[in-house]
């Protein structure tokens, strides 16, 4: 317990160190800054409009509404980009660090490996991305006439909590594949991007089979699916119980700690690559 505190203060001293400098190592070059950040936003503007004009075809999608699929699609979106903004570093660049043998500089710091680099790659920029989610969460929501109380904006911040924790963990335990191969690690974007794609749209339209692998398997049917239905009144679980819709914050938890501990299991197989 008292090395766990040690690494937490380490971290949290060093965290805005690194991302002062590198905010100032972006706004270095504002111009590329801006075109990189209108490219993020256009790109996930685009998506959603592109979602949007295909939902407007149909009257439902599985018994889901169109804004109920944007709702879908835009807190996979938020805990997405929440979840990169402390992990997208440590998770795709360990490929190459282990490749190139650079990791080895994480190794030799008076911190976690893992903590060093996710403060020694967090950066405010993804905060931009952070802000575009909440707005297409909080549009969908609008448009669905969602009446926000207390006790639902408790759990939405929860259900936002552990979505990103589920993307969170997901990305860590594909990112620590790497320290068992020297190479490439397919898992860490495109079989990722994949599966969390079906996040995007309701559950209930893909097979059992389908069904089974993102609740028990890879669980992202908890980053918004099932709290969704809670949010919005609807009961279509099919083969699960009701009290699904509220695990996910625990859910995250298990996850995150299962890819911390696998990152961390990783590192003592760790052979450098390096000269």
């Amino acid at each position: 317990m008292v090395a766990v505190l040690y690494h937490l203060k380490k971290f949290f001293d060093i965290v805005p160190i690194f991302s002062h400098n590198q905010i100032k190592a972006k706004l270095e070059y504002r111009g590329a800054l801006l075109i990189d950040s209108l490219f993020y936003i256009l790109g996930y503007g685009t998506q959603f409009i592109i979602l949007y004009l295909i939902t407007d075809k149909f009257d439902a999608i599985g018994g889901w509404r169109q804004y109920e699929v944007l709702l879908l699609y835009s807190m996979t979106i938020l805990t997405y980009t929440i979840a990169c903004t402390l992990l997208r570093g440590p998770s795709s660049q360990l490929p190459e660090k282990i490749k190139e043998g650079h990791f080895d500089q994480s190794l030799i710091k008076p911190i976690h490996p893992l903590a060093y680099e996710i403060a020694a790659s967090f950066s405010g920029y993804f905060l931009i991305h952070d802000i575009l989610g909440i707005i297409f969460v909080s549009y969908s929501l609008y448009m669905l006439h969602v009446e926000m109380n207390l006790i639902k904006f408790i759990f939405l911040v929860c259900t936002i909590l552990g979505g990103a924790m589920i993307q969170g963990g997901v990305l860590l335990l594909f990112a620590a594949v790497s320290f068992y191969i020297l190479g490439e690690n397919p898992l860490t974007y495109g079989f990722f991007i994949a599966l969390r794609q079906l996040s995007e749209s309701p559950v209930t339209i893909f097979p059992r089979i389908i069904q089974y692998l993102v609740t028990f398997i890879i669980p992202f049917a908890f980053i918004c699916f099932y709290p969704s239905q809670y949010l919005l009144g609807k009961n279509d679980f099919l083969m699960f119980h009701p009290i699904v819709q509220f695990l996910p914050l625990p859910i995250g938890v298990i996850v995150l700690s299962v890819g911390c501990m696998v990152w961390s299991h990783g590192i003592n197989r760790y052979q450098s690559s390096g000269n």
